[in-house]
């Protein structure tokens, strides 16, 4: 009996792989269609049929195509097929696209963490981080475009930015096989990823419970037009607090900041409006510490004393990482967050890549400071 022989893994074999993984990734063979049959793939790459069926036989094996007899292969999900990427040397380059920069806390506390969980023998870095407000969308598309095309780029971390707009291009960079790992903010409707944040329902629940626990009864939550999943869940939890208290929603108290935070003369109306209600609030649960810093400033200059007049509390934490914590709120564990960003995209790029999409959901414990008239401290974890 004549041994059967195996075509091996040749130059050749190896051109043809990468050419069919290509067309995959770009689209051309999509999810769930057939592959050319091998005389039509040989024909047109100009090779043998024996060398299209080593290749397929690759493929197969590395479940990029699904192969049964007397058809043609079917090919799979684009977003599962391995991502073949490598750099030279073994190297990856992973890009990081973050809200806030080097100036802001969360910049480097997201970056401290990436770095700790970082094998720097094998992965580099690319950063980005947006200009001004009006240029953020697009400066966030261009990022992604440019990874796209960088055939350095093994993976993204993510922190989204773009809503609908930018939904084409995540969706280029998924069919192309690149995977991302989303913080703050889930991943938009479309986009099955990994992500890592806070649950923003609880922690918003606990910070209006304690102003509930302090004798606040007219809570007003100042919000923005941020479509971001954690400013919809912020609000989520503001509401089931009250709820639970047995106080209605009043949504007279409920305020969006519209302009930027830099317009004094809108925080300005904004505060007049909201203390001029004939019951006005005796705390805010703001949408963000920014938010919250911003009201406390227009609060005061029109004579208002926090917390003496009105309580106010926040979420991030960022004066924490300043080390001059006056505000209230719930500390985002930015290093953590940075951490297992990196541990969920190495697991995509070696042991698990079509592993089930994992969210994970971080605590974020709960400074208490002046802005309710606390003592200085963290509240415990069921306070």
């Amino acid at each position: 009996m004549i041994p059967r022989m195996e075509p091996k893994r040749t130059p050749l074999v190896s051109m043809v792989l990468k050419e069919i993984e290509r067309r995959i990734a770009s689209g051309a063979y999509r999810a769930g269609s057939r592959l050319p049959s091998e005389r039509a793939l040989a024909e047109d790459l100009a090779v043998s049929r024996i060398t299209v069926r080593a290749a397929i036989g690759e493929l197969e094996k590395m479940g990029v195509l699904l192969c049964h007899p007397r058809s043609r292969p079917i090919v799979q999900a684009p977003h599962l097929v391995p991502n073949h990427r490598a750099t030279i040397q073994g190297r990856h380059t992973f890009a990081l696209w973050l809200r806030y920069g080097w100036a802001a806390p969360e910049g480097p506390a997201l970056m401290l963490g990436i770095q700790r969980a970082l094998d720097h023998d094998n992965h580099r870095l690319v950063f980005g981080a947006p200009p001004d407000d009006p240029d953020m969308v697009q400066a966030e598309r261009q990022f992604l475009l440019n990874a796209l095309d960088d055939q350095d780029v093994a993976g993204i971390v993510l922190w989204y930015l773009g809503g609908e707009e930018n939904l084409p291009t995540l969706l280029k960079v998924r069919d192309a096989g690149i995977p991302m790992v989303f913080v703050d903010r889930v991943p938009p409707k479309g986009i099955d990823a990994d992500f890592v944040g806070i649950d923003n329902v609880h922690v918003a629940e606990r910070l209006v419970s304690h102003l509930v626990r302090k004798g606040h009864r007219r809570i007003a939550h100042v919000t923005n037009q941020d479509a971001a999943s954690a400013v919809r869940d912020r609000a989520t939890g503001y509401r089931k607090a009250l709820l639970r208290a047995g106080i209605p929603v009043d949504e007279s108290l409920v305020f969006s900041q519209v302009q930027g935070l830099d317009d004094h003369e809108v925080w300005g109306e904004m505060a007049a409006r909201m203390m001029e209600l004939p019951d006005r609030p005796t705390a805010v649960f703001a949408v963000n510490d920014r938010v919250a810093l911003c009201l406390i400033g227009a609060l005061q200059s029109l004579g208002f004393n926090v917390p003496g007049d009105v309580a106010v509390v926040g979420i991030d934490g960022i004066q924490t990482y300043q080390g001059e914590p006056f505000l209230t709120t719930a500390v985002q564990p930015f290093e953590r967050i940075g951490e297992m960003a990196i541990e969920l995209l190495t697991r995509r790029l070696t042991a698990e890549p079509a592993a089930p999409v994992v969210h994970c959901l971080l605590d974020a414990p709960i400074f208490l400071g002046p802005s309710t008239g606390d003592d200085s401290r963290i509240m415990g974890i069921h306070g």
